[in-house]
């Protein structure tokens, strides 16, 4: 089902069932990147896999949402398993839901769980230390990857 077109790309899409709001996730390729769609699933991890080979090496495009703060273990065991199929060249794309920021010793132990599976993985955060958002009396800052 298409729910936007976008004149020359391909869409992978892929809705989330069941009774929650919302969901779902869909990568966008240019037609002329000659792309597949490697792998798609929405159970508790949403995450998109779409390899495209132009007139370089192939790459692969990962693009996952964790749609719940609390699966963790989880994210990070599908995470593994996602990046240990990419090829050399790949981009990775998504909302983990997890806060580099927290200050919160149960929080900080999946923050550097996160922070060495990404390193393991040669990926690192773009933005390391900038809060994403910051209440309106600046006394609270989250960094939300």
């Amino acid at each position: 089902m298409n729910y936007f077109n976008i004149s020359h790309y391909i869409p992978y899409h892929i809705v989330r069932g069941g009774k929650k709001r919302g969901g779902g996730i869909t990568v966008w390729v240019h037609e002329l990147g000659n792309s597949t769609l490697v792998n798609m699933d929405v159970s508790i991890i949403e995450y998109a896999v779409s390899g495209i080979k132009d007139k370089s090496p192939q790459f692969t495009v990962t693009v996952v949402y964790n749609p719940d703060f609390s699966h963790h273990d989880f994210l990070f065991k599908t995470l593994d398993q996602l990046l240990s199929m990419q090829s050399d060249r790949g981009i990775l794309i998504g909302d983990f839901n997890v806060d580099l920021l927290s200050a919160n010793a149960n929080k900080q132990s999946t923050v550097v769980e996160y922070l060495n599976l990404m390193n393991s993985h040669r990926y690192f955060p773009c933005n390391p230390s900038l809060p994403t958002r910051v209440t309106d009396d600046g006394l609270s800052a989250t960094l939300i990857t």
